[in-house]
């Protein structure tokens, strides 16, 4: 398709947008059907779903989308005619869905977001695959070759494959219990509002449990021990089977590719997702390392890019993930594709005063304690706290020290550095030409000890990671915030001038990389 030429959706589109309104309406209405006396209704409204059905069918027939110039353009309507302009240098991301129906078809649902809004620009529901790609290519080339040579164009490399996740991180990444017990408890409620459980059944199954637990008790202690330990562990294989099979069912055969400054990732077993982002779109870098992947060398990496503020049921699944599981040791080279020359292991890192562990120490004190404050006016628990509650002490305050000794920073040429985390471990990548703002809060306790705490802003941080760096002294505050203006303004003016420089070669030079030119880092997967 030319770069103005007007295409519609897929003719598939007709069905998909019929079921995506018949779900709303069908499952409420067989649980109903299923498990009440009389319809109600219910029933009844789904005669909704042909007026609806008939205005979708109309939007498929008036729904155009193209790209003119340097804008993507989606035209729909007759009555009411919308049309919509995207900027092509202001789309951030191109997210698809592909769910096991869509993947029969061979059709694909698109989503086209910039920086500037919370949900996506265009829809695209539903398109071919060949017609994704095409409104891929054609969307993040058109900026680079607005200015090129037509005599020294070329086609685009083939994409290449960084990175797959195996089936042994995904176990691994799945070792998360409380992943399994939130999945154990949606489905608890869920059943307890289709009233699958009353309360004679749950009677019966309380009567039943007890004579079962008469019964062990007769049989001695050590007997009762071992039924009481089988059962946890029939628990706890329940809680982690459901907490892996959800990892399988939403991260299956992940992929990270890359096609010059394209990056790609893919997943899913039933519904594929797949996300589209340019490297110069990518705003920030979390690297985490939870506790149970720490031990077996793993680590987490994600990022965000300007136009990945909302994180939607779908475009979430690959949006927050550049990949959700790493060895250790390729970490810095994953990095690296986005930050030229960056050396985790060359940074010279800054810690906190020791005033700050001291606060630390008694915050965590405090929380034990007020936790504990009920225990105090129970008789019945009069045991209890005078065990847990210097426990809770020692291991909170032992905590409150490792992650003081955790909490650093660092400045380097093109990034600043954030360590954070003790059980959780965190490192935030900022890249200096990013950061969109910066500002400084005091609390009283703060102002008290002569403290501040810095907060980091790019657009579209939104990882359930903040870049910020706690109990700084307000001197120390104070020279940093000038230092990362300074420096952020500096390294905008080198992003801007080495951005300048790539066209002109991109004009002038063949497929051949400069001699003198610094090339990206090859990943090697």
């Amino acid at each position: 398709m030319s770069s103005e030429e007007r295409s519609r959706l897929h003719p598939a589109s007709v069905l998909f947008l019929f079921l995506a309104h018949a779900r709303g309406f069908l499952m409420p209405v067989i649980l109903i059907i299923a498990f009440a006396d009389t319809p109600d209704w219910e029933v009844w409204s789904l005669f909704a779903l042909i007026p609806i059905t008939l205005f979708e069918v109309w939007n498929y027939f008036t729904l155009r989308y193209w790209i003119t110039g340097d804008d993507l353009i989606v035209k729909q309507g007759v009555i009411i005619r919308e049309e919509r302009h995207i900027p092509l240098e202001r789309i951030q991301a191109i997210d698809s869905t592909q769910n096991l129906l869509q993947r029969i078809f061979g059709v694909v649902e698109v989503r086209v977001e910039t920086a500037g809004s919370n949900k996506p620009e265009a829809h695209l529901r539903v398109l071919s695959i060949a017609a994704r790609d095409r409104l891929r290519k054609q969307v993040f080339q058109a900026a680079e070759t607005k200015h090129a040579n037509p005599e020294t164009a070329s086609d685009p490399e083939p994409a290449e494959v960084l990175l797959r996740v195996s089936p042994f991180e995904l176990t691994l990444l799945g070792l998360n219990p409380w992943r399994g017990v939130a999945i154990l408890l949606v489905g608890f409620g869920l059943a307890q509002q289709l009233h699958l459980f009353n309360d004679s059944a749950l009677g019966e199954a309380w009567d039943f449990l007890k004579a079962i637990a008469d019964q062990i008790s007769e049989r001695g202690f050590w007997m009762e021990v071992l039924i009481e330990f089988a059962f946890v562990f029939l628990i706890l294989v329940l809680v982690m089977t459901l907490s892996i099979g959800s990892v399988w069912l939403s991260l299956y055969g992940f992929s990270l590719s890359r096609r010059d400054d394209e990056f790609v990732t893919e997943c899913g077993l039933f519904t594929r997702h797949a996300t589209t982002i340019k490297k110069d779109r990518v705003q920030f870098l979390s690297v985490q390392a939870p506790l149970f992947l720490r031990f077996f060398g793993r680590r987490i990496v994600m990022v965000r890019t300007a136009g990945s503020q909302a994180d939607s049921e779908h475009a979430g699944t690959t949006r927050k993930w550049l990949t959700p599981v790493i060895g250790e040791e390729r970490v810095e080279d994953l990095v690296r594709l986005f930050l030229p020359g960056f050396q985790l292991a060359e940074a010279q890192w800054t810690g906190l005063v020791p005033r700050a562990k001291w606060r630390m120490i008694v915050k965590s004190n405090l929380v034990v304690t007020l936790l504990h404050t009920p225990l105090f006016f129970v008789p019945q628990l009069s045991w209890v706290w005078p065990v847990t509650w210097p426990l809770g002490l020692m291991i909170l305050g032992w905590m409150a020290h490792k992650r003081h000794q955790n909490i650093r920073w660092a400045l380097s040429e093109n990034a600043l550095l954030i360590r954070d985390g003790y059980v959780h471990q965190r490192l935030a990548i900022v890249p200096l030409h990013r950061i969109q703002a910066l500002w400084l809060r005091a609390s009283p306790l703060d102002r008290r000890h002569g403290m501040k705490r810095l907060f980091v802003d790019t657009a579209g941080v939104n990882v359930r990671h903040h870049a910020e760096i706690p109990y700084l002294m307000a001197d120390v505050a104070d020279e940093l915030v000038a230092r990362l203006s300074a420096t952020a303004e500096a390294s905008l003016i080198q992003a801007a001038s080495e951005s300048e420089a790539d066209s002109i070669r991109r004009n002038n030079a063949d497929d051949s990389w400069p001699e003198n030119t610094d090339r990206p880092p090859a990943f090697e997967s």
